[in-house]
């Protein structure tokens, strides 16, 4: 199962755009392509969600190394024709831990982050990056920050 394809949910201010399957590779990637209003003034959240994942899509060794997972990858943005790729790393992921990992990590002490920084999503759980409109100010607020 570790080799099923990653179901997401992309949502504009909790619009759904896209709820599907993400069958794609590097060198061919999904790209969802939207329109909706947006107001000057006011502030917007893009989230893209992981969905559906399971243990059985994450294969480990004995030593509980992981051999093979099931990962959902960002890697470009767009608003209003102008990529921000570069500021991927401004969004938050934030993962929902599944049980048996999450004890398993809490017994061996460790305190797991209720959200990061990343581009990669490994459980399931949601990404959101925050921007405002006009795009230019956010874009040149977050270009000194």
């Amino acid at each position: 199962m570790w080799n099923r394809a990653p179901q997401t949910e992309v949502l504009l201010n909790e619009k759904i755009h896209y709820k599907g399957p993400v069958e794609a590779t590097e060198q061919d990637p999904l790209t969802v392509d939207f329109e909706q209003e947006i107001n000057e003034g006011e502030e917007y959240s893009l989230i893209v969600k992981l969905i559906d994942k399971d243990q059985r899509q994450t294969i480990c060794n004995e030593k509980g190394d992981i051999l093979k997972d099931q990962l959902l990858h960002i890697k470009r943005i767009k608003i209003h024709d102008v990529d921000l790729s570069y500021l991927l790393s401004e969004g938050k992921y934030f993962p929902e831990y599944a049980e048996p990992w999450i004890s398993e990590q809490r017994n061996e002490g460790k305190t797991l982050p209720e959200s990061y920084k990343s581009t990669v999503l490994g459980h399931n759980g949601y990404w959101k990056y925050q921007f405002s409109i006009p795009l230019y100010k956010w874009f040149l607020i977050k270009g000194y920050e």
